[in-house]
């Protein structure tokens, strides 16, 4: 009876012992930024990021208010349904609503991905956004974010880029 006791308490010292923890850690692009195709067609012209704060603000309410707001990737699309459209990566820090425009027409994101720094709760978010099929000339992303609590507070960006 001993040995079976004693047997056990080796067993879960050794279990304690080799067994390791593995954290996980933010990366600073979002998986979502490999569904780009490499190109050389596009001219990035200019971009302003408003305010750009990698950390979370918790304000008021349950959802932390907009920090930032940064577009990572303007490119060609490489998702199924979405093949060969304009796409743009956006960033943001804290949860609110969006309002896209590409060329002055409002644009919806396709995708979306978390954005958490520790722990488990969500500190901002991705967003993909198809742009439509490409066009040659001139063209604007514009975004506003607008915080979900009070008060309320708004980030925007954009970018311009020529399509070749």
């Amino acid at each position: 009876m001993m040995k079976k006791y004693f047997a056990l308490l080796m067993a879960t010292i050794m279990l304690m012992a080799f067994s390791t923890t593995a954290f996980a850690a933010e990366k600073d692009t979002s998986d979502l930024s490999e569904l780009f195709t490499e190109s050389s067609n596009i001219n990035i012209t200019g971009i302003e990021n408003n305010d750009v704060n990698t950390r979370a603000w918790p304000g008021s309410g349950p959802a932390a208010q907009v920090s930032s707001v940064s577009i990572e990737q303007i490119g060609f699309l490489d998702v199924e349904g979405h093949e060969g459209n304009v796409g743009i990566l956006v960033k943001v820090m804290g949860h609110g609503r969006d309002y896209a425009k590409y060329d002055n027409v409002s644009v919806n994101y396709f995708m979306i991905d978390h954005i958490i720094l520790s722990g488990t709760l969500v500190d901002g978010w991705y967003y993909l956004y198809d742009c439509g099929a490409p066009t040659l000339g001139d063209h604007r992303f514009d975004i506003r974010m607008v915080s979900h609590n009070s008060p309320y507070t708004e980030k925007t960006a954009w970018a311009t880029f020529t399509i070749n």
